[in-house]
């Protein structure tokens, strides 16, 4: 047995021609069969989603397809959401971290899924979104459509009633509105 010091040595030497030639060679036997580069590189695509919140809340269901490409090894993208005009401190929806994996022989067509609960109200409202970060950690050439959009529809409505009035000739008019909900349009 070797000790340490003169592994650690061998390593400063330049390889011999025969490693060189070996190396070659495994790169273009390797790029025959299309492993070249990274080996287990693929493309995918997240999409957007709209949906109606809902009183009771939904689940946005996010899909990511490979859009290019065979996985040859196990392929792992994290996911993480960003606050746009739905935020998590208004409640509007659970921020969310996570991980999906592609594994080997997923190909073209290929999906995986995630969620990200939303949280219903009976606020009138302007429709509001998140962000959606999908961020290739093992092989990936290419993240299309990233970030997604996650797009809360509003679905709650107001009510607005005018009481009668009358007006005698020569004098103002006045009505009573009344509105029977808030309603945020900020």
């Amino acid at each position: 047995m070797l000790p340490i010091t003169k592994n650690l040595k061998t390593m400063d030497r330049k390889p011999a021609r025969w490693q060189i030639f070996t190396i070659a060679f495994l790169g273009l036997f390797l790029s025959m069969f299309g492993f070249a580069g990274s080996a287990a590189a693929i493309d995918v695509l997240i999409t957007d989603v709209a949906l109606a919140e809902s009183d009771g809340g939904a689940n946005f269901t996010f899909t990511v397809e490979i859009t290019n490409g065979t996985a040859l090894a196990v392929t792992r993208f994290d996911y993480n959401t960003v606050d746009g005009s739905a935020t998590t401190a208004d409640g509007d929806y659970v921020s969310s971290t996570g991980e999906i994996f592609f594994t080997p022989g997923q190909t073209v067509g290929d999906i995986q899924t995630f969620n990200v609960p939303v949280s219903g109200d009976t606020k009138v409202e302007l429709d509001e979104a998140f962000t959606v970060n999908l961020i290739a950690v093992l092989p990936a050439d290419n993240v299309a459509g990233s970030p997604a959009t996650g797009t809360i529809q509003n679905d709650d409505q107001f009510n607005l009633s005018v009481e009668n009035a009358t007006i005698n000739e020569g004098f103002n008019i006045q009505f009573t509105v009344t509105l029977n909900t808030e309603v945020d349009v900020a």
